[in-house]
């Protein structure tokens, strides 16, 4: 596999769309018709009748269009009472703040530290900012990588800028470290993946992890406010398109990395590869020597058939395996074919592995393949969790559309699956359109966007944010103009190609929702190049969609819940989402004891979503009082988790079969039901004496 090849061909299919050909617009209703802008995120002047909003939607940045950056939702200068900002990187490789009200945090900061020639087509601002406390002393920083996707002269690598000055901190420097560390040159170094955070060992200092087009993953340390030092680094041998992920996969104090890579086929390696993917799991200590030669140094590695551009996820997801799952989707490279030649190509899957060794335990069958990250929320009102995904890449199966697919995680087969439709600028006002590679990079997000208590899907297509209803996948947003009749529209006037953000980011206690693009009318109807980029946002979504009426059976949220309401659900990516309960490591316990003393058996309880819970214990069944149950301790968390310790004591009481069942519940949770069943039967031993005759 040849990744400058296939590197060039994402690119295109990726970026198609943005070079059609649009014709003069005609004024047309329906998806100008748009929910209110947050205010202050509006342009000044209007661009012209019937090329814009009568509000004028979208703060022109200056810049070249967004175009993979997804917008973070955080506390950026880290001043709670100012709410929260919007950090975005336009494709020149510039990175934007802006506050609640619209207006500049600090000037754009330019991410690259020398210009550069990317080649055409390419861009230099590619990953989606990240936003933590790396030194655990009241100040953010945003960290973004940066760097070209195609080869080229410019460096590439990481920047962590402080977001109270907009000042660099440090850089990291692919190229650099390449050139200090002595290994072979590389092609690329570019740095398209977001970056994860964590603190891994409880130091109060971040780690960070990121992989780069260098084919090696790397973990950082943040040391002083301008100052870092590499952990280790491990050579992946091939490209890094997915975001990796921290976790705690085996309950000792210390954080794990799990990430996936690309994998090249190579019969002379020991062992040798196959086209594909790898997922691993590594301990996040430091190393002496740092670098980790490919195929060495991993906790576990799991194969996959496919090369994996998606992020994984992590959540309690399959009640038949105790605690959370890693949920990831395939991508769809493999086997090479021309775009316009449907063949049959591997993957076309999310999987799901165990955490604690990366075995499969479940395959969801996709129609296409599964470049977009997973997004996980409780969608349906049961209480459980379900996955949702962007499929498509133009040309495979022969499918000519893009779709949103949602899974319960233990049918393998799709809950539902919807084609986003967006409007277009077409002389055919009945006209709807669809990316076709809707599902390359763009995943969707999980959140209460009207206040009615029950969840949306939210993906960009096209040139629009489409609203899903979550039970069902319904498109609540206008498609096909002017025969919308009164839906509204969240279209933003250009390709958008990034995952939106949603969030409450003036503190006014309703979900805004964010994506960035850019605007094809800024010099009015004509369509004239240049594009600028634009950052979108729009409030008060209740206006004009109004609150819907529940299935049988859904459990109503809390009002503008969000679980999973940007890319990678947090400002710091930490992927990880788990419903709040009990869990309990068995449900069924059978015992068989013949009286004589008493037995003692013990069952773990865990917090699915590793908070700490207050716990009561009630019994019932047990008429005669052959057992007795108590708890460990009156509250249960994810890492320190309580057991119930039973005790069985069946010296009074006939031979028989006694069943009890005990309840373990938490305030306002899913209570937990154990089954324990007694069977006393009695065993009388008798000495057999030989006989011996004479």
């Amino acid at each position: 596999m040849k990744r400058s090849t296939i590197l060039s061909i994402l690119l295109i299919g990726t970026l198609l769309i943005l070079a059609t050909v649009i014709p003069s617009p005609t004024a047309q209703a329906g998806y100008a018709d748009q929910p209110p802008p947050l205010p202050g995120w509006t342009h000044p002047v209007s661009y012209g009748l019937g090329v814009d909003t009568t509000a004028r939607h979208g703060i022109n940045l200056g810049n070249a269009p967004i175009i993979r950056s997804s917008p973070v939702i955080a506390d950026i200068d880290g001043n709670a009472a100012n709410h929260k900002e919007v950090a975005v990187v336009t494709s020149d490789g510039f990175l934007h703040v802006r506050r609640a009200n619209g207006t500049q945090l600090w000037s754009p900061v330019q991410l690259l530290p020398a210009p550069c020639s990317p080649q055409s087509s390419d861009h230099v601002g590619n990953s989606n900012p990240v936003v933590g406390e790396l030194l655990s002393d009241g100040v953010p920083y945003i960290v973004v990588g940066y760097g070209t996707i195609l080869p080229s002269n410019c460096d590439g690598g990481i920047v962590a800028v402080n977001g109270q000055t907009g000042q660099i901190a440090w850089r990291f420097s692919l190229r650099q470290w390449q050139q200090q560390q002595g290994y072979p040159a590389e092609d690329l170094y570019g740095v398209v993946a977001s970056i994860a955070l964590a603190d891994t060992d409880g130091d109060g200092k971040l780690e960070i992890a990121f992989g780069g087009f260098d084919r090696n993953l790397y973990l950082l340390s943040a040391v002083t406010s301008t100052t870092y030092t590499v952990r280790w680094y491990y050579h992946a041998a091939d490209t890094i398109w997915s975001t990796p992920i921290f976790y705690n996969i085996d309950n000792d104090p210390e954080l794990e990395l799990l990430a996936a890579t690309d994998i090249t086929a190579n019969p002379l390696l020991v062992p040798p590869t196959q086209d594909g993917g790898f997922l691993h799991a590594f301990d996040t200590a430091p190393r002496t020597p740092k670098r980790i030669e490919f195929q060495t140094g991993f906790i576990w590695r799991t194969y996959v058939d496919q090369v994996l551009y998606s992020s994984p996820a992590i959540g309690d997801v399959l009640a038949s395996n105790l605690g959370s799952e890693l949920v990831i989707g395939s991508s769809c490279w493999l086997p090479i074919s021309d775009r316009n030649t449907p063949v049959t190509k591997q993957g076309r899957w999310v999987k799901i592995l165990r955490l604690s060794d990366g075995a499969v335990l479940q395959t969801l069958n996709a129609p296409e393949c599964v470049e977009s990250s997973p997004a996980l929320g409780d969608i349906d009102g049961d209480g459980k969790l379900e996955i949702v995904v962007n499929v498509g890449w133009e040309g495979d199966n022969g499918i000519p559309h893009s779709e949103t697919i949602a899974w319960d995680p233990d049918n393998p087969t799709p809950k539902w699956r919807t084609i986003p439709y967006s409007a277009n600028w077409d002389p055919d006002p009945n006209k709807r359109f669809n990316d076709p590679n809707g599902g390359h990079l763009q995943s969707p997000v999980i959140a209460d966007i009207n206040g009615d208590g029950i969840v949306e899907v939210l993906t960009a297509n096209f040139w629009s944010v489409v609203i899903l209803r979550g039970y069902d996948g319904q498109q609540m947003t206008c498609y096909l103009s002017p025969a919308c009749g009164s839906q509204p529209s969240l279209y933003a006037w250009y390709t958008v190609k990034a995952t939106p953000a949603v969030g409450d980011i003036n503190g006014d206690g309703v979900l805004d929702v964010v994506i960035g693009g850019g605007h094809q009318f800024v010099n009015g109807p004509s369509a004239v190049p240049p594009v600028t980029a634009h950052l979108y946002a729009w409030t008060n979504l209740a206006t004009v969609f109004p609150s819907q009426t529940s299935p049988s059976g859904y459990q109503t949220a809390l009002a503008y819940s969000a679980p999973w309401p940007q890319f990678r659900r947090s400002a710091t990516n930490d992927g990880v989402l788990n419903v709040p309960g009990l869990q309990a490591a068995i449900t069924e316990l059978f015992v068989f004891t013949d009286g004589s003393m008493p037995e003692t058996y013990e069952i773990a309880l865990s917090s699915r979503d590793g908070s700490s819970l207050n716990l009561s214990l009630s019994e019932s069944g047990d008429s005669q009082n052959i057992i007795s149950a108590t708890l460990s301790s009156p509250t249960v968390s994810g890492t320190t988790p309580s057991r119930v310790v039973i005790t069985v004591n069946a010296a009074s009481v006939a031979n028989g079969v006694y069943p009890v069942t005990l309840t373990v519940s938490a305030p306002s949770l899913p209570a937990v039901t154990m089954n324990v069943t007694v069977r006393k039967v009695t065993v009388v031993y008798r000495t057999l004496m030989p006989y011996v005759a004479r």
